[in-house]
């Protein structure tokens, strides 16, 4: 019933839509709901190649939105069980069993690793919750892969841009982050039993619909659920169909049959876990002459591809982007002022892409950029982060000094840069950068991810240097709690996450809440930085906007 209901709340927003309302209202649920949406809008439609893509663009756009809700509402154990019913509806278990093997490398008949001794099985025998399990499991399978694939360790919210899709251990194709190169997921549980597996299937199963988002073209993923006495390994594809092994009884010894299937999964090629990685578009020469070879994708190859690439003999960022976005990009970063200050990214060279460059629908403009970083995470010592956020805030106050906000900051948008043995913060993408005051072809348009929007826009709907420096502030508090602060993000629609953002800084006991998942050696600065941005009270809050001087200041505590 709560799912229908927030179908049809998202209807009620669209023109035209009552004949598929009442369709939804006599579904049995929200999957028969999706098809007879479908059925009424395409019975609806007339004919002609332009209506009809037309209904199919606003039925998948109903589709993603549904199951962002559907995981939103109900939670990962009870997503996972519905999971783990369908496939229990599948064929046999032994055919299923051999559907998910034989996609992987062959039985292994040698002797354990050293790393795998007495003392490391003591200890993973005696964990006692998960985070006791993870370095011991990291260390194993960098171990077990024998080079085949890339382990990281991305149980941080700093990776992988989006902290509702944190993966515990990722087989990766390269060694960053990137969705672009991920294969694969390892999911850690102390024990796959009852509620903890459910919870474990259902996470699997989130991860996959982000990995369809991120690698369009991909038809099929492996995953891995890892607990302390057993293993599961479950075949997730674009069908719908779910395979599984079945809980396997697991234990780091040669003969178990859970330690076999794990480092099969582990030495299994890419291809065969459904990961095939991406062709980047043909290398160019720039406008000025130099070779750009692009070496790996950062992002996905969609309107705004990202790339790793060699400009000449240095390593840069590549960004190809539509017209309009590198012109709004390009107007910020050659502002005279703001060329060579720490805190922005360093515009080399930019231009046109040749025709012979296919860069994904929209994009015929390039930008060359310089340092290459990572993106701020919680792997980041204390100083790292206070550099980089100062350096952020720093760029904040250069900006308003040409009259310029930045307007859409968060993580993915901070990266962490060395400099020979120096630390710097870049703050990056201006395509949404905006006047003070919304000059002629900016706006007043509040623009950014609702996460991290700051509290005042939900009164003036105008950006301003404290807005972008309360977004900060939340950045902060998303990189040092690993996700966990910003609980808001799990509410439905921006009134009600704006509702519980406004209690997490305003109320004392929510406030104590959010502060008690950071990071305690710099709990003090978050506790500065909390009463310089929020004034003690929603009054003096708008009417004493947070300055940047206050918000540096405040780091110093």
């Amino acid at each position: 019933e709560k799912e229908r209901g927030r179908l049809l709340e998202f209807l009620d927003r669209l023109p035209d839509e009552k004949p598929a309302q009442l369709a939804i209202l006599r579904a049995d649920s929200a999957n028969e709901a999706i098809v007879e949406y479908l059925r009424v809008k395409m019975a609806a439609a007339q004919p002609g190649a332009a209506q009809a893509a037309g209904v199919l663009q606003r039925v998948q756009r109903v589709e993603r939105v549904l199951r962002r809700q559907r995981y939103s509402l109900t939670d990962a154990r009870t997503l996972g069980a519905d999971i783990i019913e369908q496939a229990q509806d599948q064929s046999s278990t032994s055919q299923t069993l051999q559907g998910v093997l034989s996609v992987l490398a062959p039985p292994i008949n040698e002797e354990l690793p050293d790393v795998l001794d007495d003392l490391f099985k003591e200890e993973w025998a005696s964990a006692t919750r998960e985070g006791q399990l993870q370095p011991l499991a990291v260390k194993a399978v960098k171990v077990l892969t024998n080079e085949m694939h890339k382990i990281l360790d991305t149980s941080t919210s700093g990776y992988y841009k989006n902290p509702t899709a944190k993966i515990d251990i990722s087989l990766s194709h390269s060694f960053q982050a990137y969705w672009p190169t991920f294969i694969a997921p390892i999911e850690l549980k102390l024990k796959l039993d009852g509620t903890s597996h459910q919870e474990g299937v259902g996470q699997l199963q989130d991860r996959w619909e982000k990995v369809q988002e991120m690698q369009p073209t991909r038809q099929l993923m492996i995953g891995c659920l890892l607990g302390q006495d057993s293993i599961e390994l479950w075949r997730f594809q674009t069908n719908g169909i779910c395979k599984r092994t079945n809980i396997l009884p697991f234990s780091w010894e040669r003969d178990n049959i859970g330690y076999q299937v794990l480092v099969r999964f582990l030495r299994a090629p890419s291809a065969n876990l459904g990961f095939q990685p991406l062709h980047s578009p043909a290398g160019f020469r720039t406008a000025m002459g130099k070779k750009v070879r692009l070496a790996a994708a950062m992002s996905s190859v969609g309107v705004r591809p990202v790339y790793v690439a060699s400009y000449g003999r240095e390593r840069a960022v590549v960004k190809m982007s539509s017209q309009a976005d590198h012109d709004r990009e390009v107007e910020v970063l050659e502002l005279e002022g703001i060329k060579g200050k720490r805190g922005f990214p360093c515009l080399r060279e930019h231009g046109e892409l040749p025709e012979h460059v296919q860069a994904g629908a929209g994009a015929t403009h390039y930008m060359v950029i310089t340092p290459v970083g990572v993106h701020l995470g919680d792997e980041h010592r204390d100083g790292a982060v206070l550099i980089t956020i100062r350096d952020v805030a720093d760029a904040v106050r250069h900006l308003a000094k040409h009259s310029w906000l930045h307007r859409d900051i968060s993580p993915s948008n901070i990266v962490v840069a060395k400099l020979g043995n120096k630390t710097q913060g870049v703050l990056l993408d201006y395509h949404v950068a905006g006047h003070m005051g919304g000059s002629p072809g900016t706006g007043h348009r509040v623009t950014g991810k609702p996460v991290y929007h700051a509290l005042r826009l939900r009164h003036s709907q105008e950006h301003s240097v404290a807005a972008d420096l309360e977004s900060l502030f939340y950045s902060l508090l998303d990189v040092l709690s690993g996700g966990e602060a910003l609980w808001w993000r799990r509410c439905i629609g921006e009134r009600n996450m704006y509702s519980a953002k406004f209690a997490a800084m305003f109320s004392e006991g929510e406030w104590c809440r959010v502060l008690g998942a950071c990071r305690p050696s710099l709990q003090p600065v978050l506790a500065a930085l909390h009463k310089v941005i929020f004034r003690d009270s929603p009054d003096h809050y708008v009417r004493h906007p947070v300055t940047v001087e206050e918000f540096v200041e405040a780091l110093q505590h």
